[in-house]
C-alpha cells in the first residue's frame, strides 16, 4: 500500500499535468472568437492570442489580428516564431506600434502612416479607420479626406464618398481629385450622369490650363479618362 507522503506527491503531479494540460486546452479553433475574447479578460494565454490573430488576419481584420499577435510576441516570442503566424510578425510589431502612438499621442501622422500603410495593402477597412481618424484630430486635411473617400468607396460606401469629396471641394473648388473621383462615382455608381459630366468637365479645364501641380503622367491619364467618360456620357444621352 502505497504511502501518505508519496501518494500526496502522486497526486500533486496529477493535479500538475492536468492543470497544463488544461490550460493547453482553454482555446481551440473551434472556440468562439467572442469566447476567447472573454477568456484574454482574464487569462494573458499566448495560445488563445495565437489562435485569436490567425483567425482575425484570415477574416480581414488585420489591425485586430495583429494587435493579438503583438501582444502574443511580447508574453512568448518562442512560440510565436513557431507559428504560422511569424511570416507576418514584423509588419503587425511596425502597425501596432504606430497604431498605439497614434491613439496615445493624437498623432496625426502616425494615423496617415498607418492609413496609407493599409491603403498600400488593399486594406481598405483598416486605411479608412485610420484616415477616420486624422481627420478627426484635424479636419483640414484635403488629400486625406481623398483618401479617406476613397477607401469608403472600395467598400461600396459610394454616397459617403460622395460627401467627402464635395467637402473639399467646399474648399478648394478647382481639386483635381476631388473632382475626377466624383466624377467617376456620381457616373459609375450614382447614375448622376449630368452632375458626373459637370466635374469632368471641371477636371479637364483646370488641367489643360495647367494651373496645378499633378505630375504629366498622372495628369495625360486624368485627361484621356475625363475625355472617355464624357463621351460615354454623351452615347448614353444619344441612345436615348
Amino acid at each position: 500500500m502505497m504511502g501518505g507522503f508519496k501518494m500526496q506527491k502522486v497526486i500533486v503531479a496529477t493535479l500538475f499535468i492536468f492543470s497544463i494540460l488544461q490550460a493547453e486546452a482553454i482555446c481551440t479553433k473551434q472556440t468562439s472568437s467572442q469566447d476567447i475574447e472573454l477568456i484574454l479578460e482574464t487569462n494573458d494565454d499566448v495560445n488563445c492570442m495565437l489562435i485569436l490573430a490567425n483567425r482575425y488576419m484570415k477574416e480581414g481584420e488585420l489591425s485586430q489580428g495583429f494587435f493579438y499577435l503583438s501582444k502574443a510576441n511580447m508574453l512568448d516570442p518562442k512560440k510565436v516564431q513557431a507559428d504560422k503566424s511569424s511570416k507576418v510578425l514584423k509588419l503587425a510589431l511596425s502597425l501596432s506600434e504606430l497604431e498605439n502612438d497614434a491613439i496615445t499621442n493624437s498623432n496625426v501622422d502616425s494615423w496617415n502612416k498607418l492609413g496609407d500603410e493599409y491603403f498600400e495593402m488593399k486594406a481598405f477597412k483598416e486605411a479608412k479607420d485610420a484616415y477616420f481618424h486624422s481627420l478627426e484630430v484635424n479636419s483640414d486635411q484635403n488629400e486625406i479626406r481623398i483618401l479617406f473617400a476613397i477607401t469608403l468607396q472600395a467598400l461600396k460606401q459610394h454616397y459617403r464618398a460622395v460627401i467627402e469629396l464635395e467637402k473639399v471641394l467646399e474648399v478648394d473648388r478647382q481639386n483635381i481629385h476631388a473632382n475626377y473621383y466624383v466624377g467617376k462615382i456620381l457616373k459609375n455608381n450614382v447614375g448622376d450622369l449630368a452632375k458626373a459630366a459637370n466635374h469632368f468637365h471641371l477636371t479637364l479645364r483646370v488641367l489643360k490650363n495647367k494651373s496645378h501641380d499633378i505630375k504629366n503622367n498622372e495628369s495625360i491619364f486624368f485627361i484621356e479618362d475625363s475625355e472617355k467618360e464624357l463621351q460615354l456620357i454623351k452615347n448614353n444621352e444619344n441612345e436615348k
